[in-house]
């Protein structure tokens, strides 16, 4: 992301802000609400209210768990579940970005349908290829790395 030029971020979470806001070619929008020192993001209505504004081009997320299955999976906390899902919800195009080892696993917490993502980019694992082959028929294109 540091070489696109005229990039809009928007986020609840600080270390994604301290990551990129010194960035001359992004330009930051950092949801206000509660800060949960244990994620390290906002949460609450604040920041549900304020990314209901917005209808971003593109998502990129990571997740504790995708399974063909299961769909997206997660252990975070319920505020930090409803801000995601709602993320998930107003964005134009959807990318999950996680590695192998979140590939075939499921967490605690049901966030969303795998179907709903149009693009998964993870490392290459030949032991996953099965299941990242079921996540293709599913629709999602898989980029691996």
């Amino acid at each position: 992301m540091k070489d696109k030029q005229n990039l809009i971020v928007i986020t609840n979470s600080a270390v994604m802000f301290n990551q990129l806001a010194h960035r001359d070619n992004i330009t930051m929008y950092f949801l206000g609400g509660r800060f949960d020192t244990r994620i390290q993001a906002t949460v609450g209505d604040d920041v549900l209210a304020q990314l209901s504004k917005y209808s971003p081009n593109k998502l990129i997320i990571g997740m504790d768990g995708v399974d063909p299955v299961a769909g997206l999976t997660a252990f975070d906390h319920i505020n930090d579940q409803i801000i995601t899902r709602k993320m998930i919800s107003q964005a134009r195009q959807r990318i999950l970005v996680v590695d192998d080892s979140k590939i075939g696993k499921v967490a605690f917490t049901h966030i969303a349908d795998l179907s709903l993502f149009d693009i998964l980019i993870t490392n290459y694992n030949p032991e996953k290829e099965h299941i990242l082959e079921e996540i293709r028929n599913l629709g999602v294109k898989v980029i691996t790395v």
